[in-house]
């Protein structure tokens, strides 16, 4: 199993099988960048000052479909990459996602 966002939040969901979630516990362990990401997950979803995007938002960066494609991974490969960067550039898409 890759270590990548969206593994990572499935991680933290508990939604992975036993064996997937401890191999990927084992290589958040051994991964500087994936434990610093964690807990950033982790504060930004317990802040009460976190803002969702708009409801009327164009964007599809701001459309929950989109998220939702990516979560579930149907989203068009092209697309991955663009969703996964503005995940982390954006604490709001973070916590949405």
């Amino acid at each position: 199993m890759r270590l990548t966002l969206r593994t990572l939040l499935a991680y933290l969901d508990n939604t992975l099988d036993s064996e997937s979630s401890e191999t990927l516990r084992e290589k958040i362990a051994e991964s500087g960048f994936a434990t610093k990401l964690v807990e950033r997950i982790k504060r930004v979803i317990a802040s009460p000052v976190i803002a969702a995007p708009a409801a009327n938002a164009a964007g599809p960066l701001e459309d929950a479909n989109v998220i939702g494609e990516y979560l579930d991974s149907t989203l068009p490969v092209e697309q991955v990459a663009e969703i996964e960067r503005a995940c982390l550039e954006s604490d709001a898409l973070l916590g949405e996602s």
